[in-house]
């Protein structure tokens, strides 16, 4: 028996407010479908940690370490 090779790919978007970062995301959210994770800055910065954009912030770690799972 064979074992299964995983491997995982990471995509970064980057761009100014209403660029369509967020259209793209969900896109290949739904192109590469079931096992894919979408994980928006804003929802971690604002909504999770509720701090504000600045260097420095916590967000950038937790990001880090949400994207190693």
């Amino acid at each position: 028996m064979s074992n299964p090779i995983f491997t995982s790919t990471l995509i970064i978007l980057r761009g100014n407010s209403a660029s369509g970062k967020t259209t793209i995301a969900k896109q290949l959210q739904e192109h590469f479908g079931q096992g894919t994770l979408l994980v928006s800055q804003d929802i971690v910065r604002r909504d999770m940690l509720r701090v504000h954009d600045t260097m420095g912030n916590l967000s950038h770690d937790l990001l880090f370490e949400i994207t190693k799972y």
